[in-house]
């Protein structure tokens, strides 16, 4: 079956190139759907010249407050011409577009869904200095060079020493798990597995694409993910496990 859609995403070394917390909630929002795609994979420095031929616009200015700011994820629907970037915009197009497939925005929650995403993606921030380094690590040359450069302007200095002893960076995995610390007394409100119970949604993408995110940053064997893997019981990654099997992705 010919793709209906163009996805765009940034690759990383890994075999699977999969790795950006924000791409992932779209492409857990494609699988969930049913939605063919086909993906397109850029590299940081290209987006905005794949975005400008595609149509896709801006998603908003850059600090500099007149450059446009051009990112993944970004759809193109071959069916309507629409080109969308945002991972939260794409999923309203596709719930308002193609009402016969599963929302994932169910029961009129978009405005719950929207600022659940928006404080979430806020109170991340604490783990940046744990995560950001080893982003750097795994992407490919001409996306690292932008990722590194980027990043350490945002924080002022190298992102090698943001975190400098193991006093640091264990003090800074407390601070992050407190934003999952939240998470789970949110989740813990309900009795399914996911953040509406036992219906998935929008907020559920976008806790299982962190947990996506650090497991390629870090990989199985640092001790970060295996700290994280331990918290709430091993909760997020059998939540993810269940966003995996609802949207039928593997891996």
């Amino acid at each position: 079956m010919a793709s209906a859609f163009i996805f765009f995403d940034i690759p990383c070394k890994k075999s699977d190139k999969r790795w950006s917390l924000n791409t992932w909630k779209t492409r857990y929002t494609l699988h969930y759907k049913g939605l063919s795609y086909e993906t397109q994979w850029v590299e940081y420095p290209h987006i905005e010249e794949a975005c400008k031929k595609n149509g896709i616009p801006p998603l908003r200015k850059k600090p500099d407050g007149v450059s446009p700011h051009y990112t993944c994820p970004s759809l193109v629907d071959k069916s309507t011409g629409a080109a969308l970037t945002d991972s939260v915009q794409i999923a309203q197009y596709l719930d308002k577009t193609y009402p016969h497939t599963p929302r994932v925005f169910p029961n009129d929650s978009d405005g719950l869904q929207f600022a659940f995403a928006e404080l979430h993606d806020q109170r991340l921030a604490p783990g940046w200095p744990l995560i950001f380094p080893a982003v750097a690590k795994i992407l490919n040359p001409p996306s690292a060079e932008y990722f590194y450069r980027t990043r350490t302007q945002a924080f002022g200095k190298p992102l090698e020493e943001l975190i400098k002893s193991e006093e640091e960076r264990v003090e800074t995995m407390k601070k992050f798990k407190g934003l999952w610390d939240a998470l789970e007394a949110w989740y813990s409100k309900t009795d399914g597995p996911f953040l509406m119970g036992e219906v998935i949604s929008f907020a559920d993408f976008v806790v299982a694409s962190d947990v996506k995110f650090v497991l390629a940053a870090w990989g199985e064997g640092s001790v970060n993910w295996r700290e994280f893997a331990t918290w709430h019981g091993g909760k997020w990654v059998r939540l993810t496990e269940e966003v995996d099997k609802a949207c039928g992705i593997s891996g």
